[in-house]
């Protein structure tokens, strides 16, 4: 039986929730014991969504005064509202850090900016709880080499058949259609038909692996995956206890010759499985769930395109 994520964020007694962006199972399991030793205890659990707009609604769907959301991620924003999610409507605030910290020269918000601006208001504003949302291992990859040749090349093309059908049919649809395909025809033809709609050069994952190979796209997710830990680490000695590291979904690295997080669930265990990591054993305490001014919406878009969610 699954263990779902969204239960234990809202039964879970805890201070500060971790959210580490596109962090799979398996690779979380790999190198977490680098940077945390057996007194954590780490079990699986399943998101509820593939992608963090999906995450996001299924996740907070009341207003949570007592929580700051400190966001790396331009889908948690203060004051905009994306795909009909705004963050200052479920939250007491939310720092846009995306906003704030953003590098144009690495294409994210680094993990240090985050964990630096974070450590300042948890020292605010102490009486609060925080979710604190990482970008990484999310692409880009910071510690790759040729990042901007990468990052320039992005997107080139990226109005192909598969924005106009995005264009032209709603989530739901696509996804019926994708499940059908997937329950008749198998993975191969999903995977083909997806890489041939969505243009197979042109999306991040696509070209490190056209330029460099499969290894080395798996090789820079997981050191980014590390990066990310080293800085979590960094927070964690400041906060001490009551936190838990968790992801909003997986990540799919060329399965099936599909990248990244399609809106269609086809492998649970890849898509969906993501690491629940708190110190000790969890405390599960049933907690009651506690019943704009314009913003420059045009950076929004600029951001989820850098990060290949918009074309």
């Amino acid at each position: 039986m699954h263990t779902k994520q969204t239960e234990l964020i809202h039964k879970t007694n805890w201070k500060y929730l971790i959210i580490l962006d596109a962090c799979r199972y398996d690779y979380f399991k790999m190198c977490y014991k680098k940077f945390f030793d057996k007194n954590y205890t780490l079990i699986k659990v399943y998101s509820p969504g593939t992608w963090t707009f999906d995450w996001l609604r299924k996740t907070w769907t009341n207003k949570y005064d007592d929580i700051i959301y400190i966001s790396a991620n331009p889908f948690v924003s203060n004051k905009a509202t994306i795909k009909g999610f705004c963050g200052g409507n479920h939250f007491f605030y939310v720092v846009d850090v995306w906003k704030e910290c953003w590098n144009d020269n690495i294409g994210t918000v680094h993990p240090k900016d985050l964990t630096e601006i974070s450590i300042k208001y948890i020292n605010n504003y102490p009486e609060k709880r925080f979710v604190i949302h990482y970008l990484q291992p999310h692409a880009p990859f910071i510690e790759f080499d040729d990042i901007k040749k990468i990052l320039n090349s992005v997107g080139v093309s990226k109005r192909n058949l598969l924005y106009h059908i995005k264009e032209l049919f709603p989530l739901n649809v696509r996804r019926k259609v994708g499940l059908l395909i997937l329950k008749h025809f198998g993975h191969k033809l999903y995977g083909f038909l997806f890489n041939l709609l969505n243009g197979k050069e042109n999306t991040y994952h696509q070209l490190i692996v056209r330029y460099y190979g499969i290894d080395t796209l798996r090789e820079y997710y997981q050191k980014n995956l590390e990066l990310a830990l080293k800085y979590v680490k960094y927070l964690a000695e400041h906060i001490k206890d009551n936190f838990i590291i968790t992801s909003d979904h997986g990540e799919l690295l060329g399965e099936y010759g599909i990248f990244a997080h399609p809106d269609i669930v086809y492998d649970e265990e890849i898509q969906l499985s993501v690491p629940w990591l708190c110190k000790g054993s969890a405390t599960y305490i049933q907690k009651g769930i506690s019943s704009k001014d314009e913003e420059d919406e045009e950076l929004i878009k600029k951001r989820l395109k850098d990060l290949g969610y918009l074309s």
